[in-house]
């Protein structure tokens, strides 16, 4: 009993001797092969390149004579001796400009291949061999250099790092050596050692099947159970009895502890997972909460920007309907067209347009930066006389400068004059800078306006400069920002909404241009546009004068003469009398809509030869009114005038089939241009 006890242990460290040096059998043959398969490949590979090096070494020296003297035929002898080295299938030689020079292919099956311009850099640099692998080929490059002194054909063989050589470039060699030889003698190696290795693997397999078979069989327990974890039913564990100390015991004990820990992991792991549930629950209450937030928000900013419009739309309204009065009043005293004024009368009467017309740009300002804002203003690009022009703003700014005594000067440095802009916004943007020269400029100071043509920038440059008061540098930053003034408080000295330096800024950038600007206090400033070039058609100079400053054609007899009825469509009392009193002064028959259906009744019964139609009325507004007239006379003209000036206003007039679009307050004489103009059809 003793004795086959001890046997049965003997047996079991039979078993476990015999296992670990199968084992380290079995690493011994892998890493042998392994290294053996590497260390040839290496050695193949090694003796491949550096046979290329040597050979493209040779080539390079030996080619020097021929790169030199340009001469073809030395360079396919060099060649053909090159080529007697068995793996050479390619050889090429390019010149200094990297031009092919010769090439050579021993066979037509492989392809030829270009060298990036990179490759000669690196050559230029390193001057030396270098080489590139590829599948089936590597591609070796070298440069060629000349020597100090050439006596005798023999100089050419000299090493180029001789001390009788020197750095002068004359070429560059390519020797393109075959792989396949190579990758046929690793493949045989490596077929060789797989072989050897499957062989003693074979060996080794047979050997541990056995062995592990005897070991198996008191694993069999450990196996079931592993099963049960395999499958994940961690609550159908049963602990496995330890009944050795052995390693399987051993390993037994070490199971069962990590079934434990895998099923206690389980539990945290169901515990987290709950937590994790319950938590994206949180999140996504909480996103959807946001979004309807974000929602809410955007909802009351789109409210917001409308209830923005539709209040500088009133707003606009609102004002521009008593100015139109007050102006248009203004306009008709100073005509004297009930009677003379004495000096003291035509003041005041000055006065109040002067005021109404500053009211005028303060609202046009504030409605100019609102289209900008919401990208609706565009431009009216044409041909533009740019010398001028700018002439034409320096006399309109020059009574205000001469108050003030100040000194206007300027210069014109241009080859040409044409300049492709929108003439109307162009001009407002120097107006605003040269008005603002004027009003920080003290008396007896400068101001100025230089253009010069900016061929590096293809623009045109106009510089307003003054001597005034110049602006501190921490003050710069509030320059071009809306509404924005330097002196804010109550006791500020000088006047201004802070919103013609913002137009003047985003009205260049619209053209394409910038603005810039420099300052030092108490010295002065400069403000610097920069209007870029842009193709256009070529016109002559003469026609360009012509166009800008066109005069108004005069009214013929016949459209003054009293025979045309007009009809005035307002619901504004002071309105009414003011267009129908100025135009019947003119000599036009008039008759008065005070709302659009009565307006489009006395269209119909009346038949008038032109209609003056107001927009914002109550019941039918002007805009249906203008429909139902087209839809029985699309010929009678048909003027929009109206205190909508919000970006839109003019193109909904033109599609609902008026003619012309006028805003509010009207200059009179405006008016009755564009009244002459409509009864000729000029509209």
């Amino acid at each position: 009993m003793s004795f086959k006890i001890f046997q049965k242990i003997r047996e079991i460290f039979a078993l476990k001797i015999f296992l670990i040096f199968s084992l380290i059998l079995f690493i011994f043959l892998i890493s042998l092969t392994a290294f053996f398969i590497h260390y040839e490949t290496d050695s193949l590979k090694d003796n491949l390149i550096q046979t290329g090096k040597v050979v493209t070494e040779i080539f390079a020296n030996n080619s020097r004579l021929g790169l030199f003297s340009d001469n073809k035929v030395i360079m396919n002898n060099v060649i053909i001796s090159i080529f007697k080295e068995k793996n050479v299938i390619e050889v090429s030689v390019f010149n200094k400009e990297q031009k092919l020079f010769v090439q050579k292919i021993k066979n037509s099956m492989f392809d030829k291949k270009d060298i990036n311009s990179h490759v000669f850099q690196m050559l230029k640099r390193k001057s030396e061999v270098i080489f590139f692998e590829n599948t089936d080929r590597i591609e070796f490059f070298s440069p060629v250099f000349s020597l100090n002194t050439i006596n005798n054909e023999e100089d050419f063989f000299l090493e180029k790092d001789s001390p009788d050589s020197n750095n002068a470039l004359l070429g560059f060699v390519r020797v393109i050596i075959d792989k396949n030889q190579l990758n046929c003698n690793i493949k045989r190696i490596f077929t060789i050692s797989i072989l050897l290795g499957l062989f003693f693997l074979i060996i080794g397999s047979v050997t541990m099947f056995l062995t592990a078979k005897k070991m198996t069989r008191p694993l069999k327990s450990l196996n079931d159970e592993v099963k049960i974890l395999e499958q994940g039913n961690l609550k159908e564990f049963n602990e496995i009895q330890v009944k050795t100390i052995d390693e399987v015991g051993k390993l037994t004990t070490a199971f069962n502890n990590m079934a434990k820990a895998l099923m206690e992991r389980e539990k945290k792991l169901i515990q987290s997972e709950d937590n994790l549930k319950t938590e994206r629950n949180f999140l996504a209450q909480r996103v959807d909460e946001q979004v309807k937030e974000l929602t809410i928000l955007n909802a009351e900013l789109s409210r917001s920007a409308k209830l923005k419009d539709e209040f500088l739309a009133n707003m606009s309204h609102e004002l521009r309907t008593p100015l139109t009065s007050i102006l248009g009043m203004s306009e008709i005293l100073i005509e004297e067209m009930y009677g003379p004024l004495n000096e003291q009368q035509r003041s005041y009467l000055e006065t109040i347009e002067k005021s109404g017309k500053h009211l005028l740009s303060l609202i046009n300002d504030i409605l100019d930066v609102s289209k900008i804002e919401a990208e609706k203003m565009k431009l009216d690009f044409s041909e533009i006389d740019i010398k001028y022009l700018c002439e034409s703003v320096i006399r309109m700014i020059k009574q205000t400068a001469s108050k003030k005594r100040l000194r206007v000067t300027t210069s014109f440095n241009i080859k040409n004059n044409i300049l492709y802009a929108d003439n109307l916004r162009l001009k407002q943007i120097l107006v605003n800078l040269l008005s603002n020269a004027v009003k920080f400029t003290n008396e007896g100071g400068s101001i100025g306006m230089d253009v010069n043509d900016d061929f590096a920038a293809k623009a045109t440059k106009l510089r307003i400069w003054d001597t005034g008061i110049g602006i501190k540098e921490k003050d710069m930053e509030l320059l071009f920002k809306p509404f924005s003034q330097i002196e804010s408080n109550l006791s500020r000295k000088y006047s201004g909404s802070g919103l013609g330096l913002v137009l003047a800024k985003r009205l260049t950038q619209m053209h394409g241009g910038d603005i810039k600007f420099e300052s030092v206090y108490g010295k002065g400033s400069s403000f610097t546009i920069s209007i870029p070039w842009q193709d256009m058609p070529v016109y002559t100079e003469v026609l360009a004068k012509e166009k800008f400053f066109q005069k108004p054609a005069k009214s013929s007899s016949s459209i003054s003469s009293n025979s045309h009825l007009i009809l005035v469509v307002d619901d504004n009392s002071d309105n009414v009398t003011l267009i129908s009193n100025y135009i019947k002064h003119k000599g036009y028959k008039v008759i008065v809509a005070t709302d659009g259906n009565e307006a489009i009744n006395m269209a119909i019964s009346s038949n008038p030869d032109l209609i003056l139609m107001d927009i914002q009325m109550p019941g039918i507004d002007g805009l249906e009114a203008i429909r139902n007239i087209r839809l029985t006379n699309k010929k009678v003209p048909i003027l929009a005038v109206t205190a909508l000036a919000m970006p839109g206003d003019r193109e909904r007039c033109i599609s609902a089939g008026a003619n012309n679009y006028l805003t509010k307050p009207i200059n009179l004489k405006d008016l009755l241009m564009a009244i002459e103009k409509g009864l000729r059809g000029d509209t």
